[in-house]
């Protein structure tokens, strides 16, 4: 939580009570990758989707006006599936599940999706979806089961098609590589980038070394999630026929 702005309502040690406004990431913490646990993160984390929007959509920095961003939304696992040949397709299903069950988060997500334009370049409808969405499925063991939300389809380049009665880019689960950075540094690096947007901060001098980022010429020599492309899947549910089918 944001220390800087906001004191704990009640802390008790390890048990500590938190206003919604002063929350940067929350992070789902399990063992071992299976379904289950699959479930149990993303449904925690689905949960936390109604309080950003009844309590943070809308509301601003009273120093700057600028929005509160979305919650980020991490879920971390110690160690690999057994197999991860169903993984990607359970954990788009799970999270496609898991948001129809929190009511009305699912029109947000559509509504959100829907004013994206593609050819603005970074439109803040990205982060209005993310209030409900996910940001990053992480294993410390080494392994190919590590999951990154983006957007697609990733074939529909230039968004030369709509979905979903409207949308021009669809919610996106894909599966990424450890190359670069490990699946733990991925996770450490995109939660620094959480905190660096709460407080408006570039902080290139910190995130360029995760990032494989050039902090003088703003150049990327890599990429720091990786992204398998044609290995993912849809987060929102859209006509069958103008979707890919899911690899992986």
């Amino acid at each position: 939580m944001d220390h800087g702005c906001h004191a704990p309502i009640l802390n008790a040690g390890p048990f500590v009570i938190v206003a919604p406004e002063s929350v940067i990431p929350v992070v789902s913490v399990k063992s071992k990758m299976t379904t289950e646990h699959l479930w149990q993160g993303i449904d925690n984390l689905a949960s936390v989707a109604p309080l950003d929007l009844t309590f943070r959509k809308g509301l601003t920095f009273p120093a700057t006006g600028r929005l509160l961003p979305a919650i980020t939304k991490f879920l971390l696992f110690f160690s690999q599936p057994d197999s991860h040949n169903s993984m990607l397709r359970n954990g788009a299903e799970t999270v496609r599940t898991a948001v129809r069950r929190q009511g009305d988060i699912e029109g947000h997500l559509v509504q959100s999706m829907r004013a994206v334009d593609p050819f603005r370049g970074q439109d803040p409808m990205w982060d209005e979806a993310r209030r409900v969405l996910p940001r990053h499925i992480a294993v410390i063991e080494p392994g190919p089961a590590n999951y990154v939300q983006g957007w697609g389809p990733p074939e529909d380049q230039f968004a030369s098609k709509t979905y979903g009665g409207g949308m021009r880019r669809v919610p996106w689960l894909y599966r990424h590589e450890s190359r670069l950075p490990t699946a733990f540094e991925k996770f450490v690096y995109f939660l620094l980038t959480s905190v660096f947007h709460w407080l408006a901060s570039p902080a290139l001098s910190l995130l360029s070394a995760w990032g494989d980022l050039n902090p003088a010429a703003g150049a990327r020599a890599g990429d720091i999630e990786e992204i398998i492309e044609f290995e993912g899947a849809a987060l929102l549910e859209v006509s069958a026929d103008t979707l890919p089918p899911v690899d992986g």
